[in-house]
């Protein structure tokens, strides 16, 4: 307690600054689609007539997905979690999910994805208001062409067959405009610009947009310079209350001066939807929209055209204890899937536990891949509660096609066989195991088994001379757990991340770890100082990648395909960040202890030591 009284009187000089601003922000409930801005925000007594030029509209928004949670595999980050983040980008945000590993293919700017259980090509999917983004330069989508600008929330489902990031881009949260700037600076002359304005009642709607924007001069000693920039536009039309049309536009470009990577890529996607409630439990969705990619300089694989539709129609449903979401895709070009369905449905009594059951088909020319998942949790009793899930089925991959083979007879009038534009993968898991939570303390386990036909490729610049490895068996535990440690400071915990396999695979290390010391409290009767900090490491062991003979999928002949071998990688992390009204400062540090091996692929050294800083300011304009 003498430490807690002590920080608040340091700041305590900031006290009187709190009459000139309300408290944090005016909170407006997800259940509300219109809000009236407060009488005392403009002048007026209450018995005043509000004019309708001044009501402002939230779109209407439904979860029915299943619940997040450890039992369920799924994460979600609001708005304050992304604040708090002790990066920059969106891979860094997802370390904090357990078992996930970051494949970075360099410092900002290089490609980047990341994985959970050993997950490659046609298995990690990225969704931004339902829009799929779908690869346009490999299997799996480069992390570097997805910004964190606009966005409100990204939901993780962590599942043992797939990987789903679902970004929700950020809706008006307050009668008045805002903005939000996000600035600093830091080693190797990393430099970041993170700007978003959200006006409520622009132009006779909603109007949101922002500047995204991170450049470094590289953490190798060949100084590889890199950078993201990019930019998130969105406008909204109300037709009253329970009828919206939004256009929204994203655009990233990624440049990064290294042998083996394009020099430049720009990725955009837009869309154009309709939201309409026919009922308070019901929202239904459509859409149609686009992704391209455009200026990458990169022969191979990669097609000459780079742009794909997409059109669709979501439902989400809520009331009471049930859940369901459906979503219907259909997509334009090759060598994507021509339709994909994914429907949900959970059941949630109080008093009992709950289920949920997923299904998913794809069309890939004439091949159906579907895939089924069922979990199952109980009550907590006595703070017990048991949970288990069983998942089975197949996803498809894209190969982006190799120039065809030139025939070893000059003469042959025979006409190359074309490449393969897709595979499936089958994969087979159960996952079963309990959580305990009691006064603060939070433990959950859970015991891991899977089963995989092949391992395919990222398709990224990483790997893609690598080759599809053979299928595997592999079975472990998880763990993660909370211990407070408020009896020797308020707000302070122990968190950790641990999971471990039999044996290791492809992107799939042996054992990776994660421990921190984590303090958060807020201060002052108004809650305007609050502090964050945070103390810890993460680690994981040798993982292999697949380097190998660069013929599609298939090792020399007479050879056995042989990965590549990462060593043991540990990085040492803080984060110190203070709010002060809006304004939060921050400093952070990654690998501090200086270690100089840490690499996710062979020759592509990560920064040895980095501290960067700056500042997040809400502004109220």
């Amino acid at each position: 307690m003498r430490i807690r009284s002590a920080i608040a009187a340091l700041f305590a000089a900031v006290a009187p600054l709190g009459a000139q601003q309300p408290p944090d922000t005016l909170a407006v409930p997800d259940s509300a689609n219109v809000v009236v801005i407060p009488d005392t925000l403009l002048g007026r007594s209450a018995g005043d007539t509000i004019p309708d030029s001044l009501r402002f509209y939230i779109l209407p928004q439904i979860d029915g997905g299943p619940p997040a949670g450890f039992a369920n595999g799924i994460w979600e980050f609001d708005r304050d979690d992304i604040l708090v983040a002790r990066g920059l980008s969106l891979g860094d945000l997802l370390i904090d999910v357990p078992g996930m590993i970051r494949l970075r293919g360099g410092d900002y700017g290089a490609p980047e994805t990341v994985t959970a259980f050993g997950l490659g090509g046609g298995e990690i999917r990225v969704f931004w208001d339902g829009l799929e983004q779908v690869p346009l330069d490999g299997s799996v989508v480069d992390l570097a062409s997805v910004g964190l600008g606009g966005v409100e929330r990204v939901r993780v489902e962590r599942h043992p067959a797939e990987l789903r990031i679902e970004i929700t881009s950020q809706r008006d949260f307050d009668a008045r405009p805002s903005s939000l700037v996000e600035a600093g600076t830091g080693d190797f002359d990393t430099n970041f610009f993170r700007g978003t304005f959200i006006h409520p009642r622009a132009l006779g709607g909603g109007l949101g947009f922002s500047l995204d924007r991170v450049d470094t001069n590289g953490a190798s000693s060949a100084h590889e310079d890199g950078a993201r920039t990019g930019g998130w536009l969105r406008y909204t039309r109300h037709l009253g209350d329970d009828v919206a049309f939004t256009g929204e536009v994203r655009r990233m470009r990624a440049n990064v001066d290294a042998s083996g990577y394009p020099a430049r890529g720009e990725r955009g996607d837009w869309m154009v939807r309709g939201l309409w409630r026919p009922a308070s439990t019901l929202i239904l969705q459509g859409f149609t929209g686009g992704s391209s990619l455009d200026g990458l300089e990169l022969t191979g694989r990669l097609p000459v055209d780079r742009s794909r539709r997409q059109h669709g129609a979501l439902a989400d449903f809520a009331q009471g204890p049930i859940r369901a979401s459906g979503a219907f895709r259909s997509f334009g070009g090759e060598p994507l899937p021509s339709i994909s369905l994914d429907l949900s449905a959970t059941v949630d009594p109080p008093l009992i536990g709950g289920a949920t059951g997923s299904f998913s088909r794809e069309s890939w020319d004439g091949e159906d891949a579907t895939l089924t998942r069922v979990t199952a949790w109980t009550r907590s009793v006595a703070g017990i509660s048991l949970f288990g899930s069983r998942e089975s089925g197949q996803r498809g991959a894209i190969l982006y096609p190799l120039p065809s083979e030139v025939p070893s007879d000059p003469d042959s009038t025979a006409k190359p066989e074309p490449a393969p534009t897709h595979r499936l993968t089958d994969r087979t898991a159960t996952r079963f195991g309990g959580t305990l939570a009691w006064r603060g303390l939070g433990i959950s386990a859970a015991r891991l088994e899977l089963e995989t036909d092949s391992l395919p490729l990222l398709g990224l610049p990483m790997d893609r001379d690598g080759i599809v490895l053979p299928g595997i068996q592999r079975n472990g535990y998880e763990v993660t757990g909370q211990v407070p440690l408020s009896f020797a400071l308020d707000g302070l915990s122990l968190n950790g991340i641990f999971t471990t396999w039999n044996q290791d695979a492809r992107y799939l290390p042996k054992r990776t770890y994660q421990g921190a010391f984590v303090f958060h409290d807020t201060f002052l009767p108004t809650g305007n100082l609050e502090l964050w900090g945070t103390l810890g490491v993460e680690g994981r062991y040798p993982m292999l990648v697949p380097i190998g003979d660069p013929a599609l999928g298939l090792p020399p002949e007479g050879e056995a395909a042989e990965p590549a071998t990462v060593p043991f990688s540990q990085s040492w992390y803080a984060l110190i960040q203070v709010r002060i009204l809006q304004l939060r400062i921050f400093i952070s540090w990654e690998n501090f202890t200086i270690r100089r091996n840490n690499q996710d692929f062979p020759g592509r050294s990560l920064p040895i030591f980095r501290a960067h800083y700056g500042i997040r300011w809400y502004l109220w304009n």
